[in-house]
């Protein structure tokens, strides 16, 4: 639970079209998985728990085909990734709509993550 309070409390996301991403870096610590996923789709938009499952469903496999672009990082790295996908949109999406939207947003960290790197290493004068 205390790592879900901190995921939205320093509200670091992205958006892409009908989704938006939350991340959060953390130490790694004995015990804990690398990366986590949160999916989330809101009741508002969608009161029925089949119209809401299926979505959630579908963010779960195109996290599953697309989450390889992460790993490109994440393997390599010290650190812990906690990710929460939130579904923004008014209608049930298809598959191929899903999977878009996920590898869009995935792309767009692994980009946003190596530009703060690339500014840190610039900022502490350190050439690699």
């Amino acid at each position: 639970m205390k790592d879900i309070d901190a995921l939205f409390r320093h509200r670091y996301f992205l958006n892409s079209g009908l989704f938006r991403i939350y991340f959060l870096q953390q130490e790694l610590s004995e015990g804990k998985e690398k990366v986590s996923f949160l999916v989330s789709v809101t009741k508002k938009k969608f009161p029925h728990a089949v119209d809401r499952n299926r979505i959630k469903r579908l963010i779960r496999e195109a996290i599953r085909h697309e989450q390889s672009i992460l790993h490109q990082i994440i393997d390599n790295s010290e650190f812990r990734y906690l990710f929460a996908l939130t579904y923004m949109g008014n209608t049930l999406p298809d598959s191929a709509t899903t999977t878009k939207y996920v590898k869009n947003l995935f792309q767009l960290w692994v980009k946003k993550h190596e530009k703060n790197t690339t500014d840190s290493h610039l900022s502490s004068g350190t050439i690699d």
